[in-house]
């Protein structure tokens, strides 16, 4: 993967020598993938990107190596998608705040919401809840406890994991990785977190603004009425 990174940022770096134009290639943190969160990228950053694609980025391009490193954190940004981080559990403040002081810059911002379901301590109202869940099964999730004896995040690749759902889990919310827009009114959405420091910062303005992008729906599917 840093072999073809490198590729990439190669061929942009020879593009704005020619042209005078930034183009970037910005990686987007999604919920259960190899890179999930701003902690997550500013690890890939320093610990893979950095470290072995500077070098081989400063033979490809003849130069030293520090130039070759400022190239790649040109070239190479990050996507912020509120709905990810949300998902998440993420703060845009203290996300920004660190890859700030990594030197990573946002190349997009991605705004939307994600599926938010209150989860009842009741074992009644648990039914309705899972036949209001079911369009979403094949979704990501991830749940936060409250628990007198456990509290924490707790991440579920899918959510048919949870079904059929017949008690709380010790859950007090649950967090989807299912997209909706950001304002639109339904009780279960959460907020796209963060979206007003994300649009102000700025660390989004620093070599170029980035592309903003409202209220992105999950492709190919409609929300049912939540």
């Amino acid at each position: 993967m840093i072999r073809h990174l490198v590729q990439v940022a190669s061929a942009l770096v020879c593009a704005k020598e020619e042209s005078g134009k930034v183009i970037h290639l910005d990686i987007e943190p999604e919920p259960d993938g190899l890179i999930e969160n701003s902690i997550e990228a500013v690890d890939f950053f320093r610990k893979y990107l950095l470290p072995i694609g500077a070098p081989l980025l400063s033979v490809a391009l003849q130069r030293p190596v520090p130039r070759a490193e400022r190239d790649l954190l040109e070239h190479i940004r990050l996507c912020y998608d509120t709905s990810h981080m949300a998902v998440e559990y993420e703060e845009a403040e203290s996300a920004l705040d660190l890859l700030q002081k990594a030197g990573i810059q946002i190349g997009k911002v991605q705004i939307s919401a994600a599926l938010e379901m209150a989860v009842p301590s009741d074992p009644e109202p648990l039914k309705g809840l899972s036949d209001r869940l079911r369009p979403f099964r094949s979704r990501s999730t991830f749940t936060r406890s409250s628990s007198a004896m456990q509290e924490g995040l707790h991440h579920y690749a899918d959510l048919s994991d949870l079904f059929p759902i017949t008690r709380s889990l010790d859950s007090r919310e649950w967090r989807i990785h299912f997209h909706l827009p950001s304002f639109s009114p339904g009780r279960d959405r959460s907020t796209p977190h963060g979206a007003k420091p994300l649009v102000s910062s700025n660390s989004l303005t620093s070599g170029g603004s980035p592309l903003i992008s409202r209220s992105r729906p999950t492709p190919g599917t409609s929300s049912p009425p939540v």
